[in-house]
């Protein structure tokens, strides 16, 4: 996450993934860029990238090429990188090819 962070600066986002797992993120008003393991727990190997850009407040869009569904832990970790206006964050998952 440092390199990409280093080559862009301006962008928020792109903090630790470990982050993650504690529910640690630090929560974003500005257009980020966040990824993270799908599954950590289980030294998984599948990596989800979270962003809010083009998404309106209180919004945030996944892409994930795997999508079948998310468990509620990864759920409330994403929903934590956000301090959305009324508690209720729309989650958007984009289409992507694997």
């Amino acid at each position: 996450m440092n390199i990409i962070h280093a080559q862009y600066p301006e962008m928020a986002g792109l903090q630790s993934s470990a982050l993650a797992i504690e529910m640690n993120f630090r929560k974003h008003v500005d257009q980020f860029i966040q990824i993270i393991n799908r599954s950590p727990e289980f030294s998984g190997s599948h990596w989800l990238t979270i962003t809010n850009i083009n998404c309106e407040p209180g919004e945030i869009s996944i892409c994930d090429s795997a999508f079948d569904d998310l468990p509620t832990i990864e759920t409330m970790a994403i929903c934590s990188l956000i301090d959305p206006p009324g508690m209720h964050v729309k989650v958007r998952v984009l289409d992507v090819m694997q």
